[in-house]
């Protein structure tokens, strides 16, 4: 598979969402985190965080039956954490490691134009889900009738994604593997 992306792009201070506050648990002031890093515990690497504005640097996090829970310096009751109850954990973009020119950040994906190897536009990158067997791009495109089509293609390098140039935001797959 081809990435093209421009080696001179620097990162820059947006706030990325790299993770999920889940419900208290107990009544220390822990909480359980959904983590969306591919590798979970990396969360944990990434610092400081953002949660609804404010600035969290210390944290302590353990692992508990399958999941993460944390608590923050000076929250030691339930009320106090469960106000963090659903909301982001986001971190500079400029926290994150840099990656090697075969990488990418899910992020960088979002508002990409999908093309078939054809030419033909089948539409924009708005999300994308992690499958248990490989991601997903969520694709979306209005019609005519001003209504929204929805197509899932899978990530798989080389058999589907053909090209991905991140200059020109576009993608190019083999959408007719992947039907």
């Amino acid at each position: 598979m081809i990435i093209i992306k421009n080696k001179h792009l620097k990162k820059n201070n947006e706030n990325i969402t790299v993770g999920k506050v889940g419900r208290p648990y107990g009544i220390l002031g822990w909480i359980y985190l959904t983590s969306f890093t591919e590798k979970e515990e990396n969360i944990f690497s990434y610092f400081p965080w953002f949660i609804k504005g404010k600035k969290i640097i210390n944290v302590q996090w353990k692992k508990y039956k399958q999941r993460y829970i944390f608590s923050i310096k000076n929250i030691n009751d339930r009320d106090s954490i469960s106000a963090l109850t659903n909301e982001n954990v986001l971190v500079k973009e400029s926290a994150l490691p840099d990656l090697s020119n075969s990488e990418l950040y899910w992020k960088d994906l979002i508002n990409c134009h999908v093309f078939s190897i054809k030419n033909i536009y089948i539409g924009k990158v708005v999300d994308l889900i992690d499958n248990t067997f490989n991601d997903l791009l969520v694709i979306s495109k209005k019609t005519f009738k001003k209504n929204k089509v929805t197509t899932l293609i899978p990530f798989i390098e080389k058999k589907i994604i053909k090209k991905i140039d991140l200059i020109k935001n576009i993608i190019i797959v083999d959408y007719n593997e992947s039907l």
